[in-house]
């Protein structure tokens, strides 16, 4: 019994962890521009969400890799992505066309 109860902040923890992927997913939308920046906003994605999900692990269940624990995450990330998400992409879309527009008239200022 106490290890099925166990069970259940541990699939939160794992929610979590995929929000904050799925934010950090998005964050580095912003810095797509190109096949080369794709790869490092991947490498970088990677290498924030490798660590976390490990740190999640531990800290719920000393390493234990479990299926309710890959639900977790990819239920967190599916949570986010069509939730929050919605709105986040929507910023960061104006947050791109603003910065686009104040590029142009940077170069524009210079020319």
């Amino acid at each position: 019994m106490d290890n099925t109860m166990l069970q259940i902040p541990s699939l939160l923890y794992t929610m979590y962890g995929g929000i904050l992927m799925g934010l950090a997913y998005d964050a580095l939308r912003l810095f797509r521009f190109g096949a080369i920046s794709m790869v490092i906003c991947d490498l970088a994605f990677w290498l924030f969400a490798m660590p976390l999900a490990f740190a999640i692990l531990m800290q719920t269940g000393g390493m234990a890799f479990r299926l309710f624990s890959i639900a977790g995450f990819v239920l967190g990330f599916a949570v986010y992505h069509f939730t929050l998400g919605v709105f986040v992409r929507g910023a960061l879309q104006l947050v791109r066309k603003w910065a686009a527009m104040l590029w142009r008239q940077f170069n524009a200022w210079l020319a």
